[in-house]
This record gives structure tokens, C-alpha cells and sequence, in this order.
């Protein structure tokens, strides 16, 4: 994305009104070219609290027949008229063929759309590869503000074109609409490399004006890392700009971290109160926002702003969550024996705040951890320290991982659980059912696991222990998904929310007494925007099927709890007087019942325990801005 539209600033109140006199092209086959009908349309597009399209036909129609031209001008003509930024700041559209029908005699490369602006900027392409049920984007367009564009679209057929290669039938209809993905700022906290990341796994920095770095509408999510400081200014560099190349990091032993952004958005309401109806799966929709835009629904089908982008008193444009679920470094005695039982007594050597977490690929995550200690290992990231007396947490920064104090690094909450969710069923993740992480192998002392993994099948078995993984992170799969365990179904999305190791998450049956946490937490002042609190005198203590009735938008809304309930047969239930906080995404050895969607109260006292099966996931947040 270019350098202005990361720094682009939407007014929730910014209105960008497109005026179309759009071809809907309609077009059969003759016996030596192509006929065509159409009809006029006029289309209005606004961005700002009106979202839909909406589309008005006018009541003539225009016939005519196709022929080969020597010009683009001698072909069909369309006006695009009155196309007015009428904002401060520049907007994005799209212009675009939905195919019906190309058939499949006709030399689809032959057959070509040019586009001319009002000052004589041409743009031309063909229709080569097009087939049945597709789309075809012809003009992606920056409108800067207070200008008007009018645009001429030309339907045409080369004049060197082979009459009998191209008799057939061709169906389409032109359209457009606004790119929201515009409006996505990626906030990039000091220390971290933005990256791309091919299907084989190698990593590769670039500056973060790069173009290339994302692309959500093509589910390209963005990713960065944080390296070890004998590399960093070399792949810093890059990140800021002040080296021209892109650089491929071959030592993947210099990489501590992976993470993946979560662009602010808001989504469309369809359960907007708590009701023990289940609605089936759907895709979500939703739009991409600035932090200067906020949205609050009153009911269905209205627009509102995900709560996990408020972060205390901050709004946010975005959060970066660990790619992985979280580990620990491989040469700690944590990782190579997480536990010694010498017959009388347990000592478990991670049951501590740890110093040297990791976020990697192919590795056993990080458990036998209290809830408490996992929620300040997951601050080690950033340098963050829990006073003791006090539970007041103060950032310094690490050098280790290169990040500042400008930058908070936190336990995911379970509201955040939710923004990634939502995200991965939208059209901009892979917006089907997550493969799960189907990895456990039991070694001579310990239960294992393995980021990344993902099992052969969707149904895959679980039941049993599962030695090899299936479609391990950084190999080309073969599926129709690159990878089909990510929330993008390639490897730019985040790994680990189906299966694995159950996750916990920050989100707590609302009372301030409990044996996991010390009380005093509970109520320091600034601790509330690190975790989501269920209020006691509205959730029952001990029904977690009816809690989730009790779910509306206002005190469940975005959290994926009764909103996506039951959605792939996942597990829902809700926390309890006997487990008061949550666990996502269930166990490799969990059968349908595992999920991205998938939740439940964990069992192992409450939290309190050193559970070899819960591990935990890290939210980072610029706090700069």
C-alpha cells in the first residue's frame, strides 16, 4: 500500500458520493461476432454510516452488434459520469466485470475493455483466463479530495481478430464499488520488520511503504517479526526505507517472533440480541476503519465498531497477534523438560514468568503455566512488569526483541479472539472452516504439540495420538488452500485457532475474587483494558448453555460466543462459578467439536493450575499515536 494510504485519516462522518451511468453488457453470439444488449444504470456509492449499494436502472435499452475495430474509440461506449470525491481526503474505487457467461469458443483475449479519464489517462485490458462466474477488476482509481472525474468505457474486439475463433456468447455485468481496504492504517510499532512470507516458508523484509507487503482484499494479511539484535539494523534498515532492497532472512534462527495485524473494522449486526435460536454459518461482513471512526447499532443489520480496537481509553487502528501460539525458547530447561515428578512431588520449570518467549513455527507451545503467569510472560515482550504491591503495570521496552515502551504486549482477551475470528469468515479471510491442529505426541515425559500444523482432513481424527503432522507450516500442501489451519487458507493468516493446545484467554466470569488472580488486580486502575469481564449479576454462575442467551451485542458483541454459536458444530459454553475464564479454539484431541469458533470454561482449577494442555496467544499494541 502506498505511503498515503497508510497515513490516510477516515472522518466517520466522510461521505464519497459516485455517480454512475454504468453498461450492464449483455451480449450473444452470431454467427460471425458478437450482439449486445444494454441498459443503463445510475449507481450511488457513499462511505460513512450508509455501507449498501444501491443500484437504479433506468427504463430504455441499448442493441447493437460487436465487431473487430481498429481502434478502441469504433467500439461500444459507455459514460461513467460525475465521479466526485466530495471529502477532504482521497478515496479509492473499483470498477469491475461480474462474468457471467464467456463462452468457451470465443478467444477471450481478443475481446477488450479500454477506459478513458476526462484527461485523456487511458487504461486497457482483455479478458484472457476469464470463465464462467468470475469477476474481473478493470480500474482500481485513487479520487483525490474535492475532485470530479468522468470516466468512457470501450467494450471492443481487436480488428486482427480471427472471425471464427471468436463467434460465442458473452455475458457480464459492469459494476463498481468502494474499497474499504483503503482506509486500512497499519500502525507499526518501533522494532518491528514487516515482512512477506512465501508458501515455503521463507521470510523476506521489506519497507513498510512497500506495496507488496499486503493485500487484504486478495486475503494477503500483514505480517511482521521481531529479530535478534545482532540483525536488526540490517533488516531495520529496510523496514524504514533507508535501504533500497528487499532481503530475504535465510537464518530463521534470527527471527524470535511472528505476528499477523488485525485492521480496525466494523461488521454488519445480525444477532443483535441475546436469543437461544441458532443461526447457521454466513459471511461477515464488514468494512475497514480508522481509529477516527466509530460505530454503535441499534438493532440488525446495523454497523458496529468490533470492540477489541478499544483499548482502555484509546481507539485503535489495529493490533498485531501472535502468528503462533506462544513458546518458549528452545534451549530452555521450560521447553526440553517442562516438568519433573520424582514420585513425591511435581516441579514444573515453566510455571514462572518467563524471559524468553518465542512465537514460531514447528515447535512445542509454551504450558504448564498458571493463567497469572501466563499473562506476564505475554508482557515480557515489550518489557512489561507488574508492580506487586501495587498490580500496576509499567512498560520499559526489551531490547531482546527490539521493542520500546511505546509498545504494550498483553495476553489475548477474548474479545480479541473474536476480531480474528470474524475477520477469518469475511471475504477477506478464508471464510470457511479452519483445518485444526490435530498434533499430539506424547514423549517419555510430557504431552507435545507443534504450531502450524494442520491435519489431512477437516474431520480428521483426533481421538488417537497423531506423530507426524499432515501439512506442517512452511511446506507447499497440495490443497486447494496453500494452508488450509490458517485464517486466510494461506500462509499469510494466523495459525493455531482450531486445535493445538487450548487457549486461554482473558475473559472472566465478572467478580473480583478469585484463586488465580489476587483480588487487588481486579480493581487497579488501567487493568480493566486487559481483560473481558462477564458481569455476575447478569451472567449465572453456574449455567453455561443459558449464559449464552444472555450474549447480546452489548455485552457479548465481537467476543464469537452466542453470535457464531454452534457454527461448524464448534463447542460453546460459557463460563462458570467452577471455571470463570475461557479457553478458545479446544484441544488437538477434541473431535468436530474444536474451532476457531469454539469456547469453553477451563476445568483446571479455575487457572490456577500448571495445565499441560493450555497455552496462550499475544496481542501487540502501538500505543504511540
Amino acid at each position: 500500500m502506498k505511503e498515503e494510504g497508510i497515513n490516510n485519516r477516515l472522518s466517520k462522518k466522510s461521505i464519497l458520493i459516485i455517480i454512475f451511468s454504468i453498461l450492464i453488457v449483455s451480449i450473444t453470439g452470431t454467427l460471425a461476432w458478437l450482439t449486445y444488449q444494454s441498459k443503463k444504470t445510475a449507481l450511488v456509492l457513499t462511505i460513512g454510516d450508509v455501507r449498501s449499494l444501491q443500484l437504479t436502472l433506468s427504463p430504455y435499452q441499448i442493441d447493437g452488434t460487436l465487431d473487430p475495430v481498429n481502434a478502441y474509440t469504433s467500439g461500444v461506449s459507455t459514460s461513467v459520469t460525475a465521479v466526485n470525491n466530495s471529502t477532504t481526503e482521497t478515496r479509492k474505487f473499483n470498477l469491475f466485470y461480474e462474468i457471467e457467461e464467456i463462452d468457451a469458443t470465443l478467444n477471450t483475449g481478443d475481446l477488450k475493455y479500454t477506459i478513458v479519464r476526462n484527461d485523456n489517462q487511458t487504461y486497457t485490458g482483455d479478458f484472457t483466463g476469464v470463465t464462467n462466474n468470475s469477476v474481473v477488476n478493470i480500474l482500481t482509481q485513487e479520487i483525490p479530495a474535492d475532485t470530479t472525474y468522468t470516466y468512457t468505457v470501450y467494450l471492443w474486439i481487436d480488428g486482427y481478430a480471427n472471425a471464427n475463433a471468436d463467434s460465442g456468447a458473452f455475458k457480464g455485468d459492469l459494476n463498481a464499488d468502494i474499497s474499504t481496504t483503503y482506509n486500512i492504517i497499519v500502525d507499526l510499532p518501533e522494532g518491528m520488520i514487516p515482512v512477506t512470507i512465501a508458501s515455503n516458508g521463507v521470510v523476506t523484509a521489506v519497507s513498510k511503504n512497500s506495496s507488496s507487503w499486503y493485500d487484504y482484499d486478495n486475503k494477503v494479511w500483514a505480517n511482521a517479526v521481531l529479530v535478534s539484535n545482532d540483525v536488526r539494523s540490517t533488516y531495520q534498515a529496510i523496514a524504514n526505507g533507508s535501504a533500497s532492497s528487499t532481503l530475504a532472512i535465510n537464518d530463521t534462527s534470527k527471527i524470535l517472533a511472528y505476528f499477523v495485524y488485525i485492521p480496525r473494522y466494523s461488521y454488519k449486526v445480525w444477532q443483535y440480541s441475546g436469543v437461544a435460536d441458532i443461526v447457521q454459518e454466513r459471511e461477515i461482513e464488514l468494512n475497514f476503519i480508522s481509529k477516527n471512526a466509530k460505530e454503535s447499532a441499534a438493532g440488525n443489520g446495523e454497523w458496529y465498531t468490533h470492540p477489541a480496537f478499544t483499548f482502555g481509553d484509546e481507539e485503535l487502528n489495529g493490533i498485531w497477534v501472535g502468528k503462533f501460539e506462544t513458546s518458549v525458547d528452545t534451549s530452555s530447561t521450560c521447553y526440553i523438560t517442562p516438568y519433573y515428578d520424582d514420585g513425591w512431588d511435581t516441579i514444573f520449570y515453566c510455571n514462572g514468568i518467563q524471559s524468553e518467549p518465542r512465537i514460531l513455527p514447528s515447535v512445542d507451545s509454551l504450558r504448564y503455566q498458571t493463567i497469572y503467569n501466563q499473562y506476564q510472560t505475554a508482557m515480557v515482550f515489550s518489557g512489561g512488569t507488574m508492580n506487586s504491591s501495587t498490580y500496576i503495570t509499567t512498560y520499559a521496552g526489551n531490547s531482546t526483541f527490539g521493542l520500546t515502551s511505546s509498545t504494550d504486549s498483553h495476553m489475548m482477551k477474548n474479545s480479541e479472539w473474536g476480531a480474528v475470528a470474524y475477520l477469518s469468515h469475511s471475504k477477506y479471510g478464508i471464510n470457511s472452516e479452519i483445518r485444526r491442529n490435530n498434533f499430539r505426541q506424547s514423549s517419555s515425559n510430557y504431552y507435545r504439540t507443534s504450531t502450524g500444523c494442520g491435519a489431512n482432513s477437516v474431520n480428521a481424527n483426533t481421538t488417537t495420538i497423531v506423530t507426524t503432522c499432515a501439512i506442517p507450516y512452511g511446506t507447499v500442501s497440495g490443497e486447494t488452500f496453500d494452508y488450509p489451519q490458517s485464517t486466510t487458507g494461506n500462509i499469510s493468516g494466523i495459525f493455531d485457532m482450531s486445535g493445538g493446545a487450548g487457549e486461554r484467554v482473558m475473559g472472566h466470569l465478572g467478580t473480583s475474587t478469585d484463586i488465580a488472580f489476587p483480588a487487588a488486580w481486579f480493581t487497579t486502575s488501567g487493568n480493566s483494558k486487559y481483560i473481558d469481564m462477564y458481569d455476575s449479576s447478569i451472567f449465572v454462575s453456574n449455567s453455561g448453555s443459558t449464559n449464552l442467551t444472555y450474549c447480546t451485542l452489548a455485552t457479548c458483541g465481537g467476543h464469537a460466543l452466542n453470535e457464531t454459536r454452534a457454527w461448524y458444530s464448534d463447542s460453546v459454553n460459557f463460563v462458570t462459578s467452577g471455571g470463570t475464564w475461557f479457553e478458545r479454539g479446544a484441544r488437538a484431541n477434541y473431535s468436530t467439536g474444536s474451532g476457531i469458533f469454539a469456547a469453553f470454561w477451563d476445568n483446571n482449577n479455575g487457572g490456577y493450575d500448571a495445565s499441560a494442555y493450555a497455552s496462550f496467544r499475544v496481542v501487540l499494541v502501538d500505543v504511540s499515536n
